[in-house]
């Protein structure tokens, strides 16, 4: 019964975890539409810096689903889902109260 749940929850981890935008802008990340994906950030808490989404993007494109935080190993990931053909900009920052220390884009294309 333990290896039962052990091997559920493993393939209810790995299910959740989509292909992942890793090319740095001006890299280009794409994608089907219909697909989901994920942009990843280095995120610790301890040091008081988070990282927000920018509202500016193609919402016609892509969806915004939501921001899972997996801890300071392995940060934070934004999961989004292409809607149409098109091609947009995810613009992140990382913020501390209202000072941004770092500015991270990344290039989307929907096909």
């Amino acid at each position: 019964m333990k290896t039962l749940f052990v091997f559920g929850l493993a393939c209810l981890f790995t299910a959740c975890s989509y292909p992942l935008a890793d090319k740095p802008s001006p890299g280009v990340n794409v994608f089907n539409a219909g697909e989901k994906f994920r942009v990843n950030l280095p995120e610790d808490h301890s040091k008081g810096f988070t990282w927000v989404l920018s509202n500016e993007f193609d919402h016609q494109a892509v969806d915004y689903i939501k921001a899972v935080w997996h801890g300071p190993e392995k940060g934070v990931d934004f999961n989004f889902e292409a809607k149409t053909p098109a091609k947009t900009r995810l613009t992140f920052y990382s913020i501390m109260y209202h000072d941004t220390a770092d500015v991270k884009n990344v290039e989307i294309e929907i096909k």
